[in-house]
């Protein structure tokens, strides 16, 4: 049910923008691949690509700061199951 409900959030996506997010999950793939060189496992690519793609428009820092737990286990999520 949860992987229906990201399936279905990543088909509202623009074609544009998927034209890029999906080259970009697999990039991190490729990167996780060499984490035992590079220290760059799935939660270390999500801390650090998942803010700049999924932010809070809120200026309450709880909610920001929810926003940026949720955003970055779906990043990871997303780059474990490319």
């Amino acid at each position: 049910e949860v992987e229906d409900k990201i399936m279905a959030c990543l088909a509202r996506l623009p074609a544009p923008v998927m034209a890029i997010f999906k080259p970009l999950v697999h990039l991190c793939t490729l990167i996780v691949q060499k984490m035992e060189v590079n220290k760059m496992d799935s939660s270390n690519i999500a801390r650090s690509i998942a803010p700049g793609l999924m932010r809070s428009e809120s200026t309450d820092v709880a909610t920001v700061l929810k926003v940026s737990h949720k955003s970055n286990d779906l990043f990871q999520h997303l780059v474990e199951n490319y």
